[in-house]
């Protein structure tokens, strides 16, 4: 079922009208009331004005609708390259691009960044969309639809990252939004698309189907792992599940033959959820933080032991803590610290599409708190992060801008 715009529009008329009706039956009431008792005073009822957290929660909802409402219908085109490229969708398949496109802009992330407390996430996200849509526009009018289909794509991994971050948000949003059945496409994909319409249940569906088939891993061993570490990232990030994820990934490494190098990281990460599983739930914000560093610890000495993917499970449960963190951070020193053991994190928990993510945190950790202990730690692993990223085959080549970045960060960070 699809809602159109012109639904939307008729929807917000009638309840404009009926909220007229209501307000032109009470005014002539309160008129009748008066001229029967002229004595009586009548208190005016002032609505509250509404907070600024409300207002920026009300922004950050309507903007994302908006974008969300052209992403339903120009995603499934993506997940299908006959349909991408058959000339008679040609023309609707730009104006969704461009609709998308203007979606994007119409996101407040002033409104998005007060909600999750100054999360640096919020304006990478923004920003990366932007470039994607806007690259896939230039492409498909070249006539590289392979190319502007694949960008496009990516975009669904972003949504996944960004929506997966925390529990904070509506769930089940687009309830009625459904990829056809015989779409031929990775369960991971279409797992990508629940997420981004924020249909956690149907994803987690999807990808327990992946993980629970016998031999899914040795029939598609790249598919498989990806739906086991999207499976993990909604369950102990959005569902805060351990228990029905331990169950899960015990019975993905209950297959025979499994290779060894799976079956070693998964067994850390069932060690770890079970871990996670005999813990006393605990709200106390005062905890959080120092939970979050307790586990960035353990991650990392997982890390330094037998495997890198090892510690995968406490990096993700420690990145989601640190996301509630930001909302409560009360100092700029505070903030810093969360944005540095975000980064750290991000960089085993980012797929490799995002390998920036954690760039942009440690920078925010240098410009929240300059010339500080901390920012010289961050700019240490912003610098290492960045050489890394744009090194390759051929050598290492930084851009110019980034250069000049790099040289910026330094210079703030007291170095």
């Amino acid at each position: 079922m699809k809602v159109s715009r012109s639904n939307i529009i008729g929807g917000i008329i009638l309840s404009a009208a009926a909220a007229a009706l209501v307000s032109c039956a009470t005014w002539h009431a309160k008129k009748k009331s008066a001229k029967e008792k002229p004595t009586e005073k009548t208190a005016a009822v002032v609505p509250a004005p509404a907070t600024a957290s409300e207002t920026a929660k009300t922004e950050w909802k309507a903007g994302m609708k908006r974008m969300a409402g052209t992403l339903v219908r120009l995603m499934p085109y993506t997940f299908s390259r006959e349909e991408f490229s058959r000339p008679t969708n040609q023309r609707e398949i730009k104006q969704l691009i461009h609709a998308f496109a203007d979606g994007i802009k119409g996101v407040p992330q002033h409104a998005g960044e007060k909600l999750l407390g100054e999360d640096p996430i919020v304006g990478f996200a923004i920003q990366r969309l932007q470039s994607n849509v806007h690259e896939a526009d230039v492409a498909y009018n070249e006539g590289h639809l392979e190319f502007a289909r694949n960008v496009l794509r990516e975009s669904m991994g972003l949504c996944f990252s960004c929506h997966t971050a925390s529990d904070f948000g509506p769930q089940n949003g687009f309830q009625h939004v459904r990829l056809i059945s015989n779409f031929h496409i990775y369960p991971s994909e279409r797992a990508n698309f629940y997420v981004a319409t924020r249909q956690f249940d149907r994803a987690v569906s999807v990808l327990e189907g992946v993980l629970k088939t016998p031999g899914a891993l040795m029939d598609d061993p790249h598919e498989a792992l990806e739906a086991l570490r999207k499976y993990l990232e909604i369950e102990v990030r959005v569902k805060k599940d351990p228990a029905r994820a331990a169950s899960v990934v015990e019975n993905f490494l209950a297959q025979k033959d499994l290779p060894y190098f799976v079956a070693s990281d998964g067994e850390m990460w069932l060690k770890s959820l079970r871990e996670w599983k005999r813990e006393k739930p605990s709200r106390n914000e005062k905890t959080l933080l120092s939970r979050a560093l307790s586990l960035v610890k353990k991650g990392r000495q997982l890390q330094a032991g037998d495997s890198y993917e090892g510690g995968y499970v406490d990096f993700l449960r420690a990145s989601s803590l640190l996301h509630e963190c930001l909302r409560s951070a009360k100092n700029a020193k505070e903030k810093a610290r969360i944005y540095q053991l975000l980064g750290t994190s991000y960089n085993t928990v980012a797929e490799s599409s995002l390998w920036d993510l954690p760039i942009f945190y440690f920078e925010a950790c240098i410009r929240t708190a300059p010339k500080t202990l901390i920012a010289k730690v961050c700019y240490r692993d912003f610098e290492r992060a960045l050489i890394l990223g744009y090194s390759g085959s051929a050598g290492i080549f930084v851009p110019k801008e980034e250069q000049e970045r790099m040289t910026e960060l330094r210079s703030l960070a007291g170095l």
